[in-house]
């Protein structure tokens, strides 16, 4: 893995509090990149206090965008500034150059990657001493989403020893299946949309029905030992959701 190379640095100063929020990037297999963000409020020294720590899945429907967009740059920027902790947004490669299942791959290869840290054994000093694995979210916006649960699935079935998942925040999430739903039902000109996209980025799938676009398809979804937070958007509103909070 290369050394880390600090990007920015940002200065925040509301609510009373200054703060400066950090980030770097880190590299590791195939050349995939994550990039992380750290909240350092300028009269707090850590000591053993551990943050919280949010993985991060960008959106663009795995067809555009990335971990570095100005977009996301500043929007997690804020996250960190608002909610404090420690956030790893994760850049994946995209379709249709690379076309699904390698998104989910690369994330599974990201959380494996960051996982080791909760035992002092990764390699990027920010989370070995900084995050907590007690409480870990996922979260993301529109693919991002998609990927987020997914990820929660295997996280969940493969049991990552000190990695404790407690949320999975979706935004905009990019869920369908074959049979429209609540606002999908006014939304009929999305539909040809929706599965086109899919089909586009995902061409070995055979239907809109795919646990992977269809979360009620997942024959393990009700086993599921983490928190969904209430989602906001109309593709495929799932009713497996409830309201929860990073603070939470």
């Amino acid at each position: 893995m290369s050394a880390p190379s600090h990007s920015s640095i940002m200065f925040f100063s509301f609510s009373s509090k200054y703060l400066f929020v950090l980030s770097l990037y880190s590299e590791f297999q195939y050349g995939s990149l994550v990039k992380l963000f750290l909240v350092v409020q300028l009269e707090v020294r850590f000591g053993d206090t551990k943050l919280s720590l949010l993985v991060y899945l960008h959106g663009g429907g795995c067809l555009i965008k990335s971990a570095f967009s100005p977009t996301y740059h500043a929007f997690l920027n804020v996250v960190v500034a608002e909610a404090g902790g420690v956030t790893v947004s994760i850049n994946y490669r995209l379709a249709p150059e690379h076309p699904l299942p390698i998104a989910y791959e690369d994330f599974q290869i990201a959380v494996k990657w960051v996982a080791p840290h909760s035992n002092g054994e990764g390699p990027e000093v920010w989370l070995r001493d900084y995050a907590s694995f007690d409480r870990v979210f996922f979260c993301g916006d529109s693919a991002g989403d998609n990927l987020a649960h997914n990820m929660a699935s295997r996280v969940w079935r493969e049991m990552l020893d000190n990695f404790n998942l407690d949320v999975i925040f979706l935004n905009c999430p990019y869920f369908w299946g074959k049979d429209l739903i609540s606002i999908e039902l006014t939304k009929l000109q999305a539909k040809a949309y929706v599965k086109g996209i899919w089909y586009y980025v995902h061409p070995k799938s055979t239907e809109v029905d795919d646990p992977l676009l269809n979360p009620l398809m997942e024959p393990n979804i009700s086993r599921l030992d983490f928190v969904v937070a209430k989602k906001v958007g109309y593709f495929h509103q799932q009713e497996y959701c409830v309201d929860a909070s990073l603070s939470g």
